[in-house]
């Protein structure tokens, strides 16, 4: 069954991959593939809204 965590984290993949944001949207030492995989299989919440806080913040700043 899909949650809607997990169909948020793929739009948001999806969209950044899009937008060639990629290395914007990790930490510093980071890869796009680890994001990926902490948005997909994070059990803890705060992290995973952490990442996604991360992530809406980037896009939010390319499109100003």
């Amino acid at each position: 069954m899909i949650t809607i965590k997990r169909l948020m984290a793929s739009y948001l993949i999806n969209i950044v991959k899009q937008m060639g944001l990629q290395d914007r949207c990790c930490n510093p030492g980071e890869t796009w593939d680890y994001v990926k995989r902490v948005l997909r299989v994070e059990p803890d919440p705060k992290v995973f809204w952490e990442y996604i806080g991360n992530i809406v913040s980037e896009i939010q700043k390319f499109v100003k």
